[in-house]
């Protein structure tokens, strides 16, 4: 019982992280949009006004940039996980951004981003996988992961078909 209570103390009498510290935490960790900053500071029961001064105060030092995060943040997808535009833009709209922002990142990225180019990828990347099946199955298994990856139906069966002569090496 007495544990508890002072553990309770202990609890209590830390200080609160000031906002702006939080934030900068966060940011250090990895860039964040203006959403993602806001919904974490709010889980932590800053004040609404608190919150406004620190996001005015780290867009006036550039420390948040939504259009620049949303750049960022497709090229390392792109290179870490490749993933198909419809996902991709699902996920970038969980991270608050608008359909606008979305929309510049992937048109100034359009020459990296090129769909059927990120579904070879993202198969040779997987061939291991695949060695085990048979050549339908292969094809079953490579357009299901495309598909589920986020690559349209269309995409994912063009590249699969394109590579059908290979799939055999798979």
């Amino acid at each position: 019982m007495f544990d508890q209570e002072n553990q309770k103390q202990k609890q209590y009498s830390r200080p609160k992280q000031s906002a702006l510290s939080y934030s900068l935490m966060l940011i250090k960790i990895r860039l964040r949009s203006e959403h993602e900053l806001v919904k974490k500071m709010t889980e932590k029961n800053y004040l609404e006004d608190e919150i406004k001064k620190v996001i005015a105060d780290l867009k006036n030092v550039d420390l948040i940039n939504d259009e620049r995060f949303a750049k960022m943040w497709l090229l390392t997808q792109n290179n870490i996980r490749p993933s198909g535009k419809q996902y991709l833009i699902f996920k970038m709209k969980h991270f608050g951004l608008s359909k606008e922002i979305i929309e510049n990142a992937f048109a100034e990225l359009d020459e990296e981003f090129d769909e059927l180019i990120l579904a070879k990828k993202l198969l040779e990347s997987k061939k291991r996988s695949f060695m085990r099946f048979e050549k339908h199955k292969k094809k079953e298994k490579m357009l299901a992961l495309l598909i589920r990856r986020g690559f349209c139906y269309s995409v994912a069966k063009e590249v699969v078909e394109e590579i059908k002569d290979e799939i055999s090496n798979f």
